[in-house]
């Protein structure tokens, strides 16, 4: 109905600039609307684990090109990326917590010139069953009651109008829902690494019953 508004107020020419521009800030205000919703739905759906694997390599690859103009921006990007077993769950539920990591690392580097910024992705091996991602920055960190709040939904330390509070509720909840399990340290003014704990992925074996020989006299 908003864009429909907008049409019929282009023909007024300069009379209609006032509710052009009323409208134009509510349709940016629905547009902000969807978005947190779809982000509520992503945090509240419940899915069974697929029986997915996926390459995390090869996804912090591709993650970070997708990031490339927001990373440039803001900081030097670092990766140690070893070969790792595949891990479990589906590349865009992967993706996505690599995603959500790296733009909450950058979110705590934007007030700094990029020159200054620092942003390290490892991938490794941690024990046999299990593959580790970390997410490093060296940005202005949290202490004290913040980091006892950092999981939950709709808290940040952003400015007022920056970010939703839910990218890191999503983030646990998704590692969560693979069996995997995430962490962070940080300090105040010198950065933050999170670790996330992959299960590896291992095909499942399908008992098969030995056949009985049937002997007749």
């Amino acid at each position: 109905n908003i864009e429909i508004a907008q049409k019929q107020l282009a023909n007024l020419g300069a009379g209609g600039e006032i509710a052009r521009n009323a409208l134009q800030v509510a349709t940016e205000g629905a547009h902000r609307i969807r978005f947190i919703v779809r982000e509520l739905l992503l945090l509240a759906r419940e899915e069974p684990t697929v029986g997915s694997a996926t390459d995390l390599g090869e996804t912090v690859e591709s993650t970070l090109a997708l990031a490339r103009v927001e990373i440039e921006k803001t900081a030097r990007v670092v990766t140690e990326l070893e070969p790792v077993p595949l891990v479990k769950g589906s590349v865009p539920r992967v993706a996505q917590i690599v995603l959500n990591l790296v733009l909450n690392s950058l979110e705590a580097m934007r007030s700094r010139e990029a020159s200054r910024n620092e942003l390290t992705i490892r991938v490794r091996r941690s024990g046999d069953r299990h593959v580790l991602l970390e997410v490093a920055d060296n940005g202005v960190g949290v202490d004290g009651a913040d980091a006892s709040r950092i999981f939950l939904p709709f808290f940040t330390t952003k400015p007022a109008g920056h970010g939703t509070g839910l990218g890191l509720a999503i983030t646990q909840r998704l590692v969560s829902e693979l069996g995997g399990d995430i962490s962070f340290t940080s300090e105040r003014g010198a950065g933050t690494t999170f670790r996330v704990l992959f299960p590896a992925y291992e095909e499942e074996r399908v008992a098969v019953p030995l056949s009985s020989s049937s002997h007749h006299s």
